[in-house]
């Protein structure tokens, strides 16, 4: 801040020096023009080069810069001319000047008192601008002030690092005042207001547009610092600066502190954001080791409003980028010593619903305390909660937290009419990277309650599964051992399951499933297939899905093993049929066959081998021209075959939802 103003000074200051030289240069008596050349005067990041001045008898100055360099920004014969140069009482006084450098001219008027070394310095680039600097230079005190109204804020662009975001639009009205000693700043006092803002960087991260505000500034020196007082406001316009997104201003920052050329610190500060609430810190910020300290509250903070503006934008690529929020938060953070030391966080009848309808909380309550050096435990209680529309009652989260260690020993948490029981939950964080691993059982759980919450073809039976443990590290989920799960009757185990950012907006999971002995009954009336008696056995191997979508897999569904009834109804025999067109289908309503309502098989067999979004198809036999989907048994026996092997799997699926497929030509005989 300080050497911001020293620049200022040094303006002001070799204007100063500049007048000073001419005054002493001139005769007192009046000749003819008097020519005068100065080879340059350099002062910190400015340099003046080839000045000359001409003063003719008619009161008439000019003043000719050769070349200038003014904080990075060049000119070329800058010329400072004045209509009346008045020399009297130890003044210079030129009430009607005119300023051309390069494209630039400007109105300005000026006076110089060498007695007190007093610059008033007047500059009117147009009839709605203006600028006034007064600046006084003693020999180890200074001043300089600057007013100005409607001073348009483009003009400091090329002043402005390439790098930083630059104005292109807008205007700033107000008061600034510096004063020091020697190179020292000892008290600065501003009032600025900006309106109708616009800046931009090179990439576009930071932009704003419309803006405008008021800043108020106050700071004295105290010791080897500045003790300083300032007020924010942000009255509106938008703010990007990826990537948060500010639609609308209302928001304001007060506070107070110090500030010397190592810190800045603040000792008390309030924040006020729009739609969210007020916090309040105070910090410490080093300018060679960045943050060293800082303490941190806010109370009854506005959920809906904060993940708006602060958390969505950080969320973007995850699940939690379109969530309708409500209910209260409370939080106070310490940090010290390069590390977050404690932190506590209150929420109150939070309530979270996924916009595409994946898994929802309603009255979530808790009383997180947490700290790096001590053990504490935090109690959260779900009222309610779902995911992918199967509901789970309310229940408690007892953790244990001891710096970055959480643990829960066991948590119930009820789902429809059973029990998801979760044991030795434990988190840890390694290395910036966070780990976790639990184990758990499903109680039985009703398949007709599930599917009906999913909204699902209505299942019968029961469903439980045991998790012997899942593991998360690196980013990926994986399952030791295998999950195993009753359904239909049967048995289903699920191996090797992986599943790589489960939290993103395309998760990868890839798995082995393999099912035995399912009741194809109760599988087929789910489905209103019609009617098949029997078992089957079902295995998919090197199962791969993209954001849940297959990407390839070895399937195979086929007869189980053993004695049993094997029949499958003349509408299930349609169906499968139907796959191959209606001109399949209808070969049964041609013979003899439509007497029957069911027929007797011997074998029931599909695979598919799924690569690039192609399904290599097969069956229980091969045949020169194709392969057998069911094979025939028994009096009246039928058979079904497929011919074509390569079927496009989005084409397989919707053919499947009609149950339809023309591409695959059964023959019935």
């Amino acid at each position: 801040m300080s050497s911001s103003y020293k620049c200022l000074a040094r303006i002001a200051c070799l204007f100063s020096s500049l007048l000073a030289l001419f005054f002493v240069s001139f005769p007192a008596a009046p000749v003819s023009d008097i020519a005068l050349t100065v080879d340059d005067i350099v002062a910190p990041s400015i340099s003046l080069t080839n000045i000359a001045v001409t003063l003719s008898l008619d009161g008439k100055t000019a003043i000719t810069i050769g070349k200038s360099n003014v904080f990075g920004q060049s000119f070329k014969n800058a010329v400072v001319t004045c209509a009346a140069l008045d020399f009297s009482n130890g003044m210079i006084h030129c009430p009607r000047g005119k300023l051309v450098a390069g494209e630039t001219s400007t109105d300005l008027g000026f006076t110089y008192v060498t007695a007190t070394k007093r610059l008033d310095l007047s500059i009117t680039p147009s009839p709605q601008e203006h600028w006034q600097i007064t600046g006084r230079f003693g020999t180890t005190e200074w001043q300089t002030e600057v007013i100005v109204a409607e001073g348009q804020l483009a003009r400091f662009a090329s002043l402005i690092p390439t790098s930083y975001p630059r104005p292109s639009k807008g205007s700033v009205t107000g008061r600034l005042s510096v004063s020091g000693r020697g190179g020292q700043v000892f008290r600065v006092v501003g009032d600025l207001r900006v309106s109708n803002v616009v800046f931009s960087d090179t990439p576009g991260l930071h932009a704003a547009d419309k803006l405008a505000g008021s800043l108020r500034l106050t700071a004295d020196r105290a010791g080897t610092a500045l003790s300083w007082h300032t007020t924010l406001t942000w009255g509106s316009g938008e703010i990007f600066w990826a990537p948060l997104y500010f639609s609308s201003g209302g928001h304001s920052l007060e506070a107070h502190g110090k500030w010397d050329d190592d810190f800045l610190q603040v000792d008390k500060g309030t924040i006020q954001l729009a739609n969210v609430g007020e916090g309040r810190f105070s910090a410490k910020w080093s300018f060679k080791g960045g943050l060293s300290a800082l303490n941190a509250d806010a109370t009854n903070l506005n959920t809906s409003g904060l993940y708006t503006l602060l958390l969505k934008p950080f969320l973007e690529k995850t699940a939690f980028d379109q969530l309708a929020v409500s209910g209260k938060l409370n939080a106070a953070v310490v940090y010290a010593n390069k590390a977050m030391q404690r932190l506590d966080i209150a929420l109150s009848d939070i309530t979270l619903a996924d916009a595409q309808g994946r898994f929802g909380v309603e009255k979530l309550n808790a009383t997180i305390p947490w700290r790096a050096d001590a053990e504490t435990q935090a109690d959260i209680r779900f009222g309610a909660a779902k995911l992918l529309g199967i509901p789970f009652g309310a229940f408690q989260v007892p953790v244990k937290m001891h710096a970055f260690d959480f643990t829960v020993d066991e948590l119930t948490v009820p789902m429809l009419d059973g029990k998801l029981l979760v044991k030795d939950l434990r988190a840890t964080q390694e290395k910036e990277n966070w780990r976790w691993q639990f184990s758990g059982v499903l109680l039985p759980v009703s398949m007709e309650a599930i599917t009906k919450a999913m909204d699902a073809p209505i299942m019968r039976g029961v469903l439980s599964a045991t998790i012997p443990r899942v593991s998360y590290a690196n980013g990926t989920m994986r399952l030791d051992g295998g999950i195993g799960i009753r359904i239909f009757d049967g048995d289903v185990a699920i191996t090797q399951l992986s599943l790589a950012e489960p939290l993103g907006r395309a998760p990868r999971l890839s798995a082995d499933v393999q099912m035995r002995n399912l009741d194809l009954g109760m599988l087929t009336s789910t489905f209103k297939f019609g009617s098949i008696e029997g078992r089957i056995d079902a295995d998919v191997q090197n199962l791969e899905l993209s954001n849940w979508k297959p990407v390839t897999f070895n399937a195979r569904v086929e007869s189980s093993e053993g004695n049993y009834r094997k029949k499958i109804s003349q509408q299930a025999v349609q169906n499968i049929s139907a796959l191959g067109g209606a001109g399949a289908a209808a070969a049964i309503q041609r013979s003899f066959l439509r007497f029957f309502e069911e027929f007797g098989y011997q074998k029931i067999g599909l695979a598919c081998k799924l690569r690039n979004s192609v399904c290599e198809m097969s069956g229980v036999e091969s045949t020169p021209q194709g392969y057998i989907i069911v094979k025939g048994g028994g009096i009246p026996a039928i058979t079904v075959k497929g011919y074509n092997r390569n079927v496009g799997w989005d084409e397989l699926l919707a053919r499947l939802a009609r149950i339809t497929q023309g591409n695959v030509q059964p023959v019935i005989q």
